[in-house]
């Protein structure tokens, strides 16, 4: 795999500068503590997203071969920030051809929360920039299609051994919908990389 510069560990900083988030939980001391994590939680997942959105079109204007915007496979509209996700390549991957909507995939993740809460994730994982090292992950095996949206584009467009950080707009994750540690109108960021794939009716390799 080719090592390309700006790992995805130094976006969640970026992003969160972008959008005014140094802080994210703060406390009052009135008659007592008042947990403002999730205040106006719609409104700064949407303005988190804008921002790395504009961030990615302005580096793909500039050149840029590590940033992309790929537009939701389900969709005949044009790209938008309502139908799109953002990608940014941590590694890039020598296999050929990509898993179909039909497929199943072996891969490594972790999903999280603009705030760089971890809401999910497959195995064991670090903070450097080997996150999904062979030494300690577990692979997970899921279908293409059994998953929102917005993993399920991302998947669709990903070859063997690629290793992006996947930024999901809410109307591509869960919506207004809550599920487990992730509230609704959230934002997902996912740190991705796919190991595997096989068409349908055959079954995964051996790991």
């Amino acid at each position: 795999m080719r090592r390309i510069a700006d790992g995805p560990q130094r976006l969640i900083p970026i992003l969160l500068a972008m959008v005014g988030l140094v802080v994210l939980t703060a406390c009052e001391e009135t008659t007592g503590e008042v947990d403002h994590t999730y205040d106006r939680w719609q409104a700064r997942n949407d303005s988190a997203f804008h921002a790395i959105y504009t961030h990615a079109q302005q580096q793909i204007e500039a050149g840029s071969s590590e940033w992309r915007i790929i537009k939701n496979y389900a969709t005949t509209l044009a790209p938008s920030e309502r139908n799109s996700i953002v990608v940014h390549i941590a590694h890039e991957g020598t296999g050929s051809g990509c898993p179909m909507y039909t497929d199943s995939a072996r891969i490594n993740y972790r999903g999280m929360l603009i705030n760089g809460e971890t809401f999910d994730h497959s195995g064991f994982y670090n903070d450097s920039a080997s996150i999904f090292s062979a030494d300690f992950c577990r692979p997970t095996n899921f279908l293409v299609s059994n998953t929102v949206e917005g993993f399920t584009t991302a998947l669709q467009h990903m070859h063997i051994g690629d290793q992006w950080r996947v930024y999901i707009p809410q109307q591509l994750g869960y919506g207004r919908q809550s599920q487990g540690k992730v509230r609704s109108y959230s934002t997902l960021v996912f740190d991705l990389q796919l190991l595997q794939y096989a068409r349908t009716g055959n079954a995964l390799p051996a790991w």
